[in-house]
């Protein structure tokens, strides 16, 4: 396999077959935890192509069948990653991240070189209050610290460690006084999520329905209510994450981390 991802239909993908290989996977099981992420969240259906190749039916058997493999983008990939485990998963995730990075570069290096400069210097950055990155950046030292304990000490006390540590009542979704602003108060939970799975990255896009499923599968893996969606975008609103309507509404400037990646 010389490349994890590559260039079809004007977009970066990867293969399932390639991402089975590469995580040591059943290509079978990684069709069937992709079916299960598009049965849970149908919009994410544009994330995951479905496409048909042939192999040989058997050796001696002679013909050929046609079986199914899915073409994935960035997002697609980011989604169904979060579920592989293994000590050289982590390492995988960074180097197909990196390979969407390049190719996406290359893909988008033509057009940048040619579009005019005001619609490039019309998207606006995302722009933080010194209280709002005083807060994501204590959320982020508080998530980082809480995960290894629970890896190493379990979830009763990572959870006694997050209160005596000063984290907000997740469950009741509110932040201490310290933290909170007179007029606006961004959901707790979706500040912990925030800080682990999204960074700042000038020029990417997200769909929003990308970041719900994120968000939403986010807060089951950590047993936390989630929000609704209009909850939930109307707390990146706040937070000051601009947003776009293009092919469903996507948010700028910001992409998701590699699935496991705290910093």
């Amino acid at each position: 396999m010389s490349e994890l991802v590559r260039i079809f239909d004007g977009r970066v993908v990867a293969d399932s077959r390639d991402v089975a290989l590469t995580f040591d996977k059943q290509h079978q099981h990684v069709l069937r935890s992709i079916d299960k992420l598009v049965k849970a969240a149908p919009e994410l259906q544009s994330n995951f192509g479905p496409q048909l190749f042939q192999a040989p039916v058997g050796p001696g058997r002679g013909g050929v069948r046609n079986y199914r493999r899915v073409d994935m983008d960035r997002d697609g990939f980011a989604l169904l990653a979060m579920g592989f485990t293994g000590p050289k998963a982590l390492q995988w995730k960074l180097r197909y991240i990196e390979a969407f990075n390049r190719m996406e570069a290359a893909l988008l290096a033509p057009v940048i070189a040619e579009a005019p400069a005001e619609p490039l210097t019309a998207v606006p950055a995302i722009s933080f209050t010194g209280d709002q990155v005083q807060m994501i950046d204590t959320m982020h030292k508080l998530t980082a610290s809480v995960s290894r304990i629970q890896r190493t000490h379990g979830k009763a006390e990572a959870m006694r460690a997050w209160a005596l540590m000063g984290g907000p009542d997740l469950s009741a979704g509110t932040l201490p006084a310290s933290c909170r602003r007179a007029d606006d108060n961004p959901d707790a939970g979706i500040l912990a999520w925030l800080s682990e799975r999204i960074e700042h990255c000038p020029g990417s896009r997200v769909q929003m329905k990308v970041l719900i499923a994120d968000y939403q599968r986010w807060c089951e893996m950590n047993q936390i209510v989630a929000q609704g969606q209009q909850i939930f975008g109307r707390n990146l609103n706040i937070i000051g994450i601009p947003s776009k309507t293009s092919d469903g509404v996507q948010r700028l400037n910001i992409r998701l981390r590699p699935a496991g990646v705290l910093q």
